[in-house]
């Protein structure tokens, strides 16, 4: 049995199981938006890297590129003897939709999922925050900074082009009259 060293080293094999991953995804017709990896020592505990996604994905070269990036992030602390690939959570794909955002995919959806992964992988689980409404009148406080969960608040609500434009017309609530009367004492 030889021992990897570098992991440079181990990204070729992860490319054929990642490929074998993606096959077996596509012949399911389902994704996971996370896969762990753990790397085993001859004398130390086994390395476990969970690999996150911020939406459901399915391509072999989408996860080696963030593999890479952690890897970068985090190198070997000691030769690897072997390695595991698992998953324990597969979704059910959607239908691709939408235009082009990034230039690697015609699907908006999918395209945020892999700029927020990208930025996962490299900056850090904790590191990604977003806007989250608060109940609350005065501008300073309307807003505050929350842990990322998932891109999907975006399209979830129906903003295509903008996340300040309304997803449609709604009608007026209030009444017409009391419009007009103006201010009551």
């Amino acid at each position: 049995m030889q021992e990897i060293e570098q992991s440079q080293g181990l990204l070729f094999p992860l490319q054929r199981i990642l490929a074998e991953l993606e096959e077996d995804l596509c012949w399911r017709q389902q994704e996971t938006d996370s896969l762990l990896l753990v790397l085993r020592h001859r004398h130390e505990e086994p390395t476990r890297i969970r690999i996150r996604t911020s939406g459901p994905e399915h391509r072999a070269d989408a996860f080696l590129n963030l593999v890479r990036l952690r890897f970068e992030q985090q190198p070997l602390r000691a030769p690897v003897v072997s390695l595991q690939l698992s998953v324990k959570r597969f979704l059910g794909r959607e239908a691709d939709t939408g235009q082009d955002l990034l230039g690697e995919t015609q699907d908006l959806n999918e395209a945020w999922h892999t700029l927020m992964s990208r930025l996962q992988a490299r900056l850090g689980d904790q590191a990604l925050q977003q806007l989250s409404p608060q109940a609350d009148h005065r501008p300073e406080r309307a807003w505050s900074a929350s842990g990322f969960t998932t891109v999907k608040f975006f399209f979830r609500h129906g903003y295509t082009s903008s996340c300040f434009l309304s997803p449609g017309d709604q009608p007026c609530l209030m009444i017409a009259s009391a419009m007009f009367e103006g201010a009551s004492e």
